[in-house]
């Protein structure tokens, strides 16, 4: 079961030491994570390409170096606010939420 009051590093091993180990489940839910992320389409280095390059949704050059997975791509995150004190909409945690909710149910996301 689900609770919102527990944190990420609580349901995910895998995030524990990162920024998102101490969010709780309801600050990913609410977009409140104090998680560094950029999105930015005219730098190829923002957060938003090197996520989808992360992902596979961008290609990436024989000499690009760095996460090839969207989970070796959040550990890579810092936090650069504390939890729960501003929204803004960052699609890893979406990507975050969606792990928990896969991991607690045994079921894929999709």
């Amino acid at each position: 079961m689900l609770d919102d009051k527990k944190t990420v590093g609580y349901y995910l091993s895998e995030l524990r030491g990162t920024a998102f180990e101490d969010a709780t489940f309801r600050q990913v839910m609410d977009m409140r994570t104090g998680v560094s992320f950029t999105v930015d389409y005219d730098d190829p280095y923002s957060g938003i390409w090197q996520f989808s390059r992360a992902c596979g949704w961008r290609l990436r050059t024989k000499d690009m170096k760095g996460p090839r997975t969207f989970t070796e791509y959040l550990r890579t995150l810092t936090k650069v606010a504390e939890h729960g004190e501003a929204f803004a909409y960052k699609i890893v945690d979406t990507e975050v939420m969606s792990w928990v909710m896969a991991r607690v149910t045994g079921r894929s996301f999709a």
